[in-house]
Formats: C-alpha cells, sequence, structure tokens
C-alpha cells in the first residue's frame, strides 16, 4: 500500500501526496482526514502529520507517454492535469511550482549579459528567488524572509535590477480567478 490516506479505495495506484479529496479537491489527504468533513472521529494530530511517505512499487509507475511524474501514479491514475512542475510533493494545483520557473526565468533574463547585475522575485509564502550575474555565470538561490543577512551577503558588491515581474503569489491568485 502506497497510499497512507485513511480508508483509501486503491492504495497501490498513487502515493498520498498525490491522493485526491472527494471533499474539498485537494491532494494529500482523504474525506476522513478533510478539514471541511472532520467531526472529530479522526486523530488528525497524530495520524495525518506522522505518517510514512511510502514510495510506489515500480511495477506499479505510471505508463502513460511523456508522463512527467510515473513514480507517483500508476496508468489508471494517472490525470491529464498532471504537469511538469508536479513533484513526489504532490501535483502542482495552485500553479507555485510553474510561477517559480517563471519567475527564474524571467529574472535570468533581467542579469543575462550584465555581469555584475543581480535580481530577485518575491516567490510567495516569505521566500525570494534570488541571481546574480558574476562574470558571465548565473548563480541562482532561493532565500526565505529570515534570513536577510545571507541575502545581503549574496548580493553584496552587485548591482540590483529593480525591475520586477508580478509576485508568484499575484500571478496564483490570477489563475485561481481566470
Amino acid at each position: 500500500m502506497a497510499c497512507q490516506v485513511y480508508k483509501c479505495r486503491f492504495p497501490d495506484t498513487h502515493i498520498t501526496s498525490y491522493h485526491k479529496c472527494g471533499e474539498c479537491g485537494d491532494t494529500g489527504h482523504g474525506r476522513y482526514e478533510c478539514s471541511r468533513n472532520n467531526k472529530g472521529s479522526y486523530d488528525l494530530e497524530n495520524k495525518l502529520f506522522f505518517r510514512p511517505m511510502v514510495q510506489l512499487k515500480k511495477e506499479n509507475y505510471c505508463t502513460i507517454q511523456n508522463c512527467f511524474t510515473p513514480s507517483t501514479h500508476s496508468a489508471s491514475a494517472h490525470q491529464k492535469s498532471f504537469g511538469k512542475y508536479d513533484t513526489i510533493e504532490g501535483p502542482d494545483i495552485y500553479g507555485i511550482g510553474k510561477t517559480a520557473a517563471e519567475g527564474k526565468e524571467h529574472i535570468i533574463k533581467l542579469i543575462s549579459g550584465k555581469k555584475g547585475t543581480c535580481a530577485r522575485i518575491y516567490w510567495g509564502f516569505a521566500h525570494f528567488i534570488c541571481a546574480r550575474n558574476n562574470n558571465g555565470n548565473i548563480e541562482v538561490n532561493a532565500f526565505s524572509d529570515g534570513s536577510e543577512e545571507d541575502l545581503r551577503q549574496f548580493f553584496k558588491g552587485y548591482i540590483e535590477i529593480t525591475e520586477r515581474p508580478r509576485s508568484a503569489v499575484q500571478m496564483v491568485y490570477k489563475n485561481l480567478l481566470i
């Protein structure tokens, strides 16, 4: 059993992070664990957060051509919505991975060909994706709000290009409203 969601009907077809809740539609939990449907009969504190990460057996991997995450689900559990930004932590349903990749591409374009420059984009969840052009070599790093000193050190001696694309959070909200 790869899926550890309580009372999952098809536990050998997907890992826990790819279990789609029938109540709210989010992934990583089921109806009994869902905060929308929890009537106090399920011990969320001890069971939801401390369950093991069980891998799918290789013979159950997805065989759909060009599947980006075949080790997370079987062919019978494959969905059209799965994409290249999905990870073992689950599908990129809110577009966070996609917007982070697009933001990273944008700041790299800003500093490409401009030695001694740097740029950053707010990724959301108190994180920044930062890049600097170190004599033609592009170096990328991520920083959280709590690491201002590390960010200052990363940018020390570089000229920051201040043109900034929309933050990842704004891009996600825009995508959710469409």
